[in-house]
């Protein structure tokens, strides 16, 4: 889809730190797209019933952690763009736009 977007220049699952989804690296823009059960998404919040002091620990680990990644990656410069996984499926149109947008 990215392509039909005219979008160029990606690579996924760069070995870089943090692990972004996909980079640009020429304009340096990262991407990530958050599963909304991993990263605790407070749209979908679907948080498991059972054991939910393990899972509230864990999805503040996680949300710690791509903090960090903002946070530092912008600190080096890049672009960082985040995009929650029901965003992706839903408004992808709206996605690739904000994409688009950093690009130019």
């Amino acid at each position: 889809r990215m392509m039909k977007a005219g979008l160029k220049g990606w690579k996924v699952r760069p070995k870089m730190e943090f692990s972004p989804d996909f980079v640009f690296e020429d304009q340096n823009v990262a991407v990530f797209i958050d599963g909304c059960f991993w990263h605790a998404c407070p749209v979908c919040d679907k948080m498991p019933a059972s054991n939910t002091e393990y899972w509230t620990k864990k999805f503040q680990r996680n949300t710690e952690r791509d903090k960090k990644a903002t946070n530092e990656l912008s600190q080096e410069g890049w672009t960082v763009l985040r995009f929650w996984e029901h965003e992706v499926k839903s408004e992808l149109d709206n996605c690739l736009a904000t994409l688009k947008s950093k690009l130019d």
